[in-house]
């Protein structure tokens, strides 16, 4: 087995490196990490304290009332963060007056284009910063034979399961092999590839809990 972009620790007589080279109807239990990452912590921490009910995929939702579909502004809980960003930053996004009237108790009318442009960046400066994102579509497993052959090429040893009578003519022994070459060729085979995830989180008490998956 080969997992691309991890150097092989293992090696056929040719060379040639595999991370992990194993027999059939065998079971494997050594890990191997495709991906370390560590956040800011201390980003982490902070937003946590300051907004514990907001994370990466429900700032669009949490604590937002949209109008209709034709209104340029939308309804924004006091205790969203684009309200904080907005008010200690917003001259960053190069807007000029991104607040509405304060409509509602708790509430605050901001435009659409303030709160879409302090989404995209609180995402990109802030949140990406402090939690690191590996995509699994980027991992790529490949299976080989270590003789470098075709799996469809079916060797000699596969054979020994096979059994006839000694006294069997050899053409029906030549026969007898190539029916059970073409069902090994066509039997199916399966090979089991478990994920874990190991992570820590940092809790409002300066503590670390830490959990495997």
């Amino acid at each position: 087995m080969q997992l691309d972009g991890i150097p092989g620790t293992h090696f056929t007589s040719s060379g040639q490196s595999f991370n992990f080279i194993f027999a059939g109807n065998q079971a494997i239990n050594e890990r191997i990490f495709i991906y370390r990452g560590r956040g800011d912590e201390s980003i982490l921490a902070e937003w946590n304290r300051e907004f514990p009910q907001y994370h990466h995929s429900n700032l669009e939702t949490q604590g937002v009332v949209s109008f209709d579909n034709t209104s340029t502004t939308l309804l924004v809980h006091l205790e969203h963060p684009v309200v904080k960003f907005l008010q200690e930053r917003g001259a960053e996004l190069g807007t000029i007056n991104p607040y509405g009237n304060e409509a509602a108790q708790n509430f605050r009318e901001i435009s659409l284009d303030a709160f879409s442009r302090a989404i995209d960046f609180i995402r990109k400066k802030v949140l990406n910063r402090a939690i690191r994102v590996y995509n699994l579509q980027n991992l790529t497993v490949r299976f080989h034979r270590t003789d470098g052959k075709d799996w469809a090429v079916i060797l000699s040893s596969a054979f020994g399961q096979l059994e006839h009578s000694p006294d069997l003519p050899s053409i029906e022994v030549t026969n007898l092999r190539q029916m059970y070459a073409n069902q090994l060729a066509q039997k199916p085979g399966s090979i089991d590839v478990k994920l874990g995830f190991t992570y820590t989180l940092p809790s409002t008490a300066g503590t670390h809990d830490s959990a495997s998956y």
